[in-house]
């Protein structure tokens, strides 16, 4: 299940998987069916469970799974599909921005949203306001067309275009700004680039209190990178070595392009973000490898640069050797 993050900043949304085991526990979480399981790990206040809105879908867990058998059997299904990991629902959580003051009316909003684009059936929605920011989970069944689609309801094309249509809907009207989270390859880029920055610019860095720094960077780097001006390539270094490179004659012929433009400016990011080029350098491994004066003004990138077009020059010189013997 995809959970409330309460400290999230701007228009946020997430997207995730249900899996059949756990469709009857999404509904009773979602509803609050029960608070066993969900007060102490999620942070549920009982106190203000009652103020909590249905929005959307049914109002009781069994009517829910009734309107599931019902969804699935107009399709000709007569339960899940057998994987048992495989993609049941699809959940969509949306959260209010914080001092919003009509945070109700932007919610249902967005639950228009999520519904026009995504185009499936809706089972069951909630706000709630039992739980930090107001929010609601809405719980879609993964049919379109009459057809069961699973995970496909909410790949990544599916996901841009909600969150495209959210900015230009939701945000315009209620003056929210999109925020970009971080996660995955990214996330774990943009805490290597915080943690050099740190090493090279911080004086604190050796002081007991960098641990809570870090653990704080590495939830959200956002707001430390806005501080050290760095920006996060869209894609890693990792991504870039392993694309498809040159287009080749035949790619050329059939029209397809390779992107290669995009991996030399991604590369060229990449080094920037990692080795900013108005930082010179100021250690080496050893004497002998320590520029000479003329040299030690020169920044990372440039020494970098120019020991690429030594080695690229090396080698053409060692293919023409090779040619003339």
């Amino acid at each position: 299940m995809v959970e409330h993050d309460p400290h999230a900043p701007g228009q946020f949304f997430s997207v995730g998987t249900v899996h059949a085991p756990r469709v009857r526990l999404a509904l009773e979480h979602n509803l609050r069916h029960t608070l066993q399981g969900h007060q102490a790990r999620q942070g549920v206040n009982p106190l203000l469970t009652s103020l909590n809105v249905v929005i959307g879908g049914q109002a009781t867990v069994e009517a829910a799974m009734q309107a599931i058998g019902d969804e699935l059997a107009r399709v000709g299904m007569t339960g899940f599909p057998a994987r048992a990991n495989g993609a049941a629902m699809t959940e969509v959580l949306v959260s209010a921005p914080p001092g919003l003051a009509d945070a109700d009316d932007y919610l249902r909003e967005s639950l228009r949203v999520v519904c026009m684009v995504l185009d499936a059936p809706l089972i069951q929605a909630t706000i709630h306001h039992d739980q930090g920011r107001p929010h609601f989970h809405a719980l879609l069944l993964p049919i379109k067309a009459g057809r069961w689609v699973g995970s496909r309801l909410h790949d990544l094309a599916a996901v841009k275009r909600l969150r495209v249509r959210m900015a230009e809907t939701v945000g315009v009207r209620f003056g929210v700004k999109s925020e970009t989270r971080y996660s995955g390859e990214r996330l774990r880029l943009a805490i290597e680039m915080l943690d050099r920055w740190f090493e090279q610019h911080s004086p604190g860095f050796e002081c007991p209190t960098y641990p809570a720094t870090r653990a704080a960077y590495c939830k959200d780097p956002r707001p430390f990178l806005k501080l050290a001006r760095l920006e996060v390539p869209e894609r890693s270094f990792t991504a870039i070595m392993t694309s498809a490179g040159a287009a080749t004659a035949e790619d050329r012929r059939q029209g397809r392009s390779s992107g290669a433009g995009k991996v030399l400016k991604q590369k060229v990011l990449h080094r920037k973000a990692l080795c900013p080029p108005d930082k010179p350098l100021k250690q080496f491994a050893s004497p002998e490898s320590a520029p000479s004066p003329a040299e030690s003004t020169l920044t990372a990138a440039q020494l970098a640069w120019r020991a690429k077009l030594a080695r690229r020059e090396e080698r053409r010189r060692i293919r023409v050797v090779g040619g003339a013997a």
